[in-house]
């Protein structure tokens, strides 16, 4: 969240800490983690926007699918950050596939 909103670590904990107070999570411990619909409520918060994948038999998206830009990718149980097509975490996971991805709101 911080990399692809561009907003330092700190600041970043804080808005999940909060969505996760009043969210599915009902705390502010995200030591191990935050609920999805949680970090989906904080990027809302940053004027983020979701947008769907649609799924094609035989088809999948990837991380080098995607438009050029600063995303925050949906895969199976992992938010990614992806600036310009490349994955920025801490193991690659390039390989996966999308199911969705975050942007900026215009």
């Amino acid at each position: 969240m911080a990399i692809a909103c561009q907003i330092n670590y700190v600041k970043a904990r804080k808005i999940c800490k909060e969505a996760s107070a009043f969210g599915e999570m009902q705390s502010r411990a995200i030591a191990k983690g935050v609920y999805k619909q949680d970090f989906e409520s904080a990027l809302r918060s940053l004027g983020w926007q979701y947008v769907k994948i649609p799924r094609v038999k035989g088809e999948s998206t990837k991380v080098a699918d995607l438009p050029k830009g600063r995303y925050i990718a949906e895969m199976i149980n992992q938010f990614v950050a992806v600036i310009d097509n490349v994955a920025n975490d801490t193991a690659d996971c390039s390989h996966r596939v999308i199911k969705g991805y975050w942007r900026p709101s215009k």
